[in-house]
C-alpha cells in the first residue's frame, strides 16, 4: 500500500539521521501540551488547527539566562470528513466530557504545519523557522500511526560584544556578532490512541560552523538529538483519571537524561502534574481547559542543585487555541 510505503521510508530515514552527530535544543517542560515541538509525526493529528504560543524563562534572576519564545501551528489538510458532522458521530460533544469509546482512531489524512522559535543565552542566539508535513494512518479502530519530517532554517549567533573579558583588549576570540547559519531537518513516529502515545524523532542541524578570525569552528560533535516519549492514561472513575509518561533525550557523546512524571487530570479540564529530571530539578505544571477552543499551561522547575541559591527556578507559560473547531471536539492529544 502506498502508504504504508511512506511509513517505511520516514522509520528507515528516521534511524539514519540517528546516527549522526547532534546538537543542543532548548528546554521545555510543557512538552505533553505541544508536542510537536518534540516529534513532527504530531503535525495534523488534530482536527482542527492548533495553534500554541509558548514562553519559558530558565534560572532565573541569573544573568544571561535561556529565555525562549515560540509559535507553532499544524492542521490537518486533504481530508474535509475531519470538519463534518458525520465525524463526531458517538461523541458527547460537551467538550469536557468523555469521548465515545468507540470513536475511531483517526481518518486517514495529511498534516502540515510550522513553527517560528527564538532561544536566548546571554549573548548566544538561536532562531529557528521550520516547515512540518505528516501523514496519519489508522493501525486498529483505536489505534494509529503516523510519520512526520520537517525541514527548515536555523541561525545560531553569538555577539562578542556582550561577553566581558579579564583583558579588555583580549581580541582572540572575535569581535561584532557571528552567526552560523544552516537547514535544520528532523523525522519521527508517532503511535497513539485515547489511552496511549510512544514516540521517537531524530534531528539535526546542517551547517558549516563559525569563523573566528579566519579559523573554522565547527561543532559536529554536538549535531545528534534523540528523543523517545511515551505515556498511558489510567481511568480512576468517570471524572478522573491519571497518566505516568517519560521523555528520553540523547546528544552524541553526552549521558542520556530523562523525565519522568505523572499528570492527573479531572474531566480532562483541569490538569496538575509533577515530574523528575535527571539533572537534578523537579517539575510542577498544571493546565486549565478554559473554553473548548482556549487552554493554558503552566511549570515551574525546582533546581535541586547549587544553582538553585542564584536563581528562583525556570517557569514556562503556553497559550493554546484550536481554530477553526466548530463541532468542539478535542484531539487525542487532550487526553494526556
Amino acid at each position: 500500500m502506498k502508504e504504508m510505503r511512506l511509513i517505511w521510508v520516514i522509520l528507515i530515514s528516521t534511524v539514519f539521521v540517528l546516527k549522526v552527530n547532534a546538537q543542543n535544543r532548548p528546554q521545555f517542560s510543557l512538552y505533553n501540551m505541544n508536542t510537536f515541538l518534540i516529534n513532527p509525526a504530531i503535525t495534523g493529528a488534530e482536527e482542527f488547527g492548533d495553534l500554541r504560543v509558548g514562553y519559558r524563562n530558565q534560572w532565573q534572576g541569573l544573568s544571561g539566562a535561556p529565555e525562549t519564545y515560540y509559535v507553532s501551528f499544524h492542521t490537518p489538510v486533504g481530508a474535509s470528513v475531519l470538519k463534518s458532522k458525520s465525524r463526531v458521530q458517538g461523541y458527547q460533544l460537551d467538550p469536557f466530557a468523555k469521548a465515545a469509546t468507540n470513536r475511531p482512531a483517526t481518518i486517514a489524512h495529511h498534516g502540515v504545519g510550522g513553527m517560528v522559535l527564538s532561544d536566548n543565552i546571554g549573548p548566544f542566539q538561536h532562531v529557528q523557522v521550520s516547515m512540518s508535513y505528516a501523514y496519519h494512518l489508522s493501525l486498529t479502530e483505536e489505534i494509529a500511526i503516523s510519520a512526520g519530517a520537517s525541514i527548515g532554517f536555523a541561525q545560531n549567533s553569538i555577539d562578542y560584544d556582550q561577553v566581558v573579558f579579564e583583558n579588555d583588549q583580549d581580541q582572540v576570540i572575535g569581535q561584532g556578532v557571528q552567526r552560523d547559519r544552516g537547514f535544520d531537518g528532523s523525522l519521527g513516529l508517532w503511535m497513539y490512541s485515547q489511552r496511549f502515545f510512544l514516540g521517537i524523532s531524530g534531528m539535526k542541524k546542517f551547517s558549516n560552523g563559525f569563523e573566528v578570525n579566519s579559523i573554522e569552528v565547527t561543532s559536529d560533535q554536538q549535531q545528534l538529538y534523540l528523543l523517545v516519549s511515551g505515556g498511558y492514561k489510567f481511568t480512576l472513575s468517570k471524572n478522573f483519571s491519571l497518566m505516568p509518561n517519560t521523555l528520553i533525550k540523547y546528544r552524541g557523546n553526552t549521558p542520556v537524561s530523562f523525565d519522568v512524571g505523572v499528570t492527573g487530570s479531572y474531566r480532562d479540564r483541569l490538569w496538575l502534574g509533577a515530574a523528575y529530571r535527571n539533572d537534578r530539578s523537579i517539575l510542577a505544571l498544571v493546565r486549565f481547559g478554559v473554553t473548548e477552543v482556549l487552554d493554558l499551561g503552566y511549570s515551574y522547575d525546582f533546581a535541586t542543585t547549587e544553582i538553585s541559591s542564584y536563581g528562583t527556578g525556570s517557569h514556562e507559560l503556553v497559550l493554546g487555541l484550536k481554530l477553526p473547531n466548530k463541532n468542539t471536539i478535542h484531539s487525542r492529544s487532550r487526553f494526556f
